[in-house]
């Protein structure tokens, strides 16, 4: 034999303690074509603990974290769904303000039109809350089905080390060890062929939100530039309204004193045609009385 198999094991050291006696047993001067099978058969229920011990921790936290999203969904709703209903008492209160301008048949149409309206509000709030869980709950999280297949492969390639390892301390045939032993290694390219995957994955996703970040914020500057050039034109046009106004009120004071002045004149002329015929005395009466 090569080394105690007890110094493989680093976790569960009762369990790894019972599988040494119980392979100690079983494979006391036992044929060596038998030695991997029934290796394999009693590793096989520990490693299928582990493999399913992996799959409900992960199902755990895909829970959790849905349980955790759904939470904070239902208490942002929870808010919108008070202000909503503090508006549609509002309303109630602006309706029933008016009950001296309208008749009692009158206010109790509106009431019951405005609680219908509010029902109908509150049935649409509801179903967009329910589907906006539905969507927290159905959405996929590639972060975490990543992290778990890197978990099973990094099991797996474990799992195929032990075999090995457990093998090789038991059969003299270094054929069969070197089978697993390349097994091993084939786990271990596989896993970490998946580990590169997750980061070239990831440096992608990043790559694609860095994307929509920019051609977001692109959007954004050019909305804001159309604002601005709107802004410009509103102040422009404006400005020349004013002028325009400026003109036109110019043109009406031009009118008006042009007006008063041929006003002035006609009055004058009046006077001075009144003045024709009478003595020099009366004409200055009646200036004196003009000025």
């Amino acid at each position: 034999m090569h080394a105690d198999v007890r110094t493989i094991y680093v976790f569960c050291p009762q369990k790894r303690d019972d599988e040494k006696e119980t392979l100690d047993k079983l494979l006391k001067d036992k044929n060596p074509e038998k030695i991997e099978s029934i290796v394999y058969q009693v590793l096989k229920q520990r490693h299928f603990e582990e493999t399913v011990q992996l799959a409900a921790q992960y199902e755990r936290e895909k829970e959790l974290t849905i349980s955790e999203k759904i939470s904070a969904v239902t208490s942002t709703r929870q808010e919108a769904k008070e202000t909503l209903l503090a508006e549609q008492r509002k309303d109630m209160m602006e309706v029933v303000s008016n009950v001296m301008s309208l008749s009692n048949a009158d206010l109790s149409k509106k009431k019951l039109e405005l609680k219908k309206q509010h029902k109908k509000q509150l049935t649409e709030f509801d179903k967009a809350t329910q589907e906006s869980i539905d969507k927290t709950t159905n959405k996929p999280n590639p972060e975490k089905e990543l992290q778990y297949n890197s978990q099973v492969l990094a099991l797996r390639e474990r799992q195929i080390k032990e075999l090995a390892q457990v093998i090789s301390v038991y059969s003299p045939e270094q054929a069969l060890v070197k089978s697993y032993e390349i097994e091993a290694e084939r786990a271990a390219v596989e896993a970490e062929r998946f580990r590169k995957d997750i980061i070239e994955s990831r440096v992608k996703k990043f790559a694609v939100l860095k994307e929509e970040r920019r051609q977001k914020e692109e959007a954004r500057k050019k909305e804001r530039e159309a604002k601005l050039r709107e802004l410009e034109a509103e102040i422009e046009h404006e400005k020349t309204r004013d002028v325009q106004r400026q003109e036109q009120l110019s043109e009406r004071y031009q009118v008006m004193q042009e007006q008063r002045i041929a006003q002035q004149e006609a009055i004058h002329k009046r006077a001075l045609d009144g003045n024709a015929g009478i003595s020099e005395q009366e004409r200055q009466v009646r200036t004196n009385t003009y000025i």
